[in-house]
This record gives structure tokens, C-alpha cells and sequence, in this order.
């Protein structure tokens, strides 16, 4: 989100997800560039570009208190229906050319 800070606004309007939800915020445009990872993350001015757009697809993932529990059954068909949801609606809506829709709030 510190590459695309009016995501955090669009955050502001979405309620905590649903374990069949999955959030994607289209038309996004790169306010930040960066490079490395952790330890060696820095940012790189650059010119910000209007005329490219992005997406940002967010799912969540449960949290386990206890680490054996993420690999019962029930849990992992959850993480997994979760990331087909959501990667099924980034590819349907993936972005072809720039128009100004803000958020798509999905759910199956």
C-alpha cells in the first residue's frame, strides 16, 4: 500500500472479509518506486506515469495459533477456495486500458 497510498482510503470502506470475500481495488496509479527487500528496501524517485494504471488484489489468510492446525483439511481447502476466488476476479478484471473505476468489493 505505500505504492499505492488512495488504496489505503479504499480500505477505509470495506468491511473485515469474509472467508468467501476477496477485495480488489482497480485503476490504482504508482505514486512510489522501490527496490530491494526487507533489510535492503529503499526508494527510488522517479516520475510518477498517469497514464499507467495497476490492481491490487487483496485476500487474507487465517490465523493459527497453533502451527499444525494451517494443514487440517477444512483450513487449507479455505486458504485455497480464497486465492481461487480472488485470482479469479484480478484475471476477469485484469486491466486492459486506463478508465477510472475505483473498487470492486467481491464476494461468491
Amino acid at each position: 500500500m505505500l505504492i499505492f497510498p488512495e488504496a489505503l482510503v479504499c480500505m477505509l470502506f470495506v468491511p473485515p472479509m469474509r472467508q468467501n470475500q476477496a477485495v480488489l481495488i482497480q485503476d490504482l496509479i504508482k505514486q512510489n518506486h522501490y527496490k530491494g527487500y526487507e533489510h535492503s528496501f529503499k526508494f527510488v524517485p522517479q516520475e510518477i506515469n498517469v497514464r499507467s494504471f495497476y490492481n491490487l488484489l487483496a485476500i487474507d489468510s487465517k490465523h493459527f495459533s497453533q502451527f499444525d492446525n494451517q494443514f487440517l483439511e477444512q483450513n487449507m481447502n479455505r486458504e485455497l477456495l480464497k486465492c481461487y476466488f480472488g485470482f479469479e476476479v484480478a484475471l476477469k478484471n485484469a486491466p486492459r486500458f486506463p478508465t477510472r473505476r475505483w473498487m470492486w468489493y467481491i464476494q461468491r
